[in-house]
């Protein structure tokens, strides 16, 4: 279960059939409306259920390894979750105008942010307030996003720096395969070469090709 309001996302058995919950918050009275933008719900969407955590999540049901299911790698996991919210606008969704980039960059600078942070703060060098103020102005969040990242870095030790280290992976694999393949390049079999094995470390995924 996220600890976010936004959504709701079970990591099932594998003998159990994957089911997203997709659950935003009702405005609160003092609001008067959603807090989030179409644009934001979609990109969560794609961050979490379709392309990204539920279809990584299905994949690793499948694979004969019990393991790889139930001790999935970290950066693995956190680096889909961003590239597949990174390709689809890249790739045309929502005719990449600034309604869906200023979102998907907001993203990114958050990840890149707590990163920086994550460090002092674990290492005592910076309090919790401190870091909070610093995730909020530099991310350009409000007080209780910037609370729900300190709370879920807080439960997840160094999530932002595993997704940070993944996303610039997920890249470098990106960018080789383009490389290695040349005129014959299909992102497809790039995307079922990450899922089909399970989630794995990327240097084993860097051996496997």
């Amino acid at each position: 279960q996220s600890i976010a309001p936004n959504f709701l996302f079970d990591h099932l058995p594998r003998e159990v059939d994957l089911d997203s919950k997709y659950n935003i918050d009702s405005p609160s009275e003092d609001l008067g409306d959603y807090y989030l933008i179409r644009q934001e719900i979609d990109i969560i969407n794609a961050r979490n259920i379709i392309p990204g955590s539920s279809i990584q999540i299905a994949h690793a049901q499948k694979h004969p390894s019990i393991i790889r299911y139930l001790f999935p790698d970290p950066i693995s996991f956190y680096a889909w979750k961003l590239y597949s919210m990174q390709m689809i606008i890249d790739n045309g969704f929502g005719n990449q105008g600034a309604e869906y980039f200023i979102p998907k960059l907001k993203e990114e600078i958050a990840i890149i942010c707590q990163s920086l942070i994550e460090e002092k703060y674990y290492s005592g060098d910076i309090n919790r307030h401190d870091a909070l103020e610093y995730i909020q102005r530099q991310s350009f969040l409000t007080h209780s996003e910037a609370e729900e990242n300190m709370v879920n870095s807080e439960l997840n030790i160094f999530s932002s720096t595993q997704a940070f280290v993944g996303m610039m992976e997920i890249n470098y694999l990106l960018n080789q395969y383009k490389i290695d393949t040349s005129e014959k390049f299909e992102i497809l079999h790039f995307h079922n070469t990450l899922l089909e094995n399970g989630i794995i470390p990327f240097h084993l995924l860097k051996q496997l090709n």
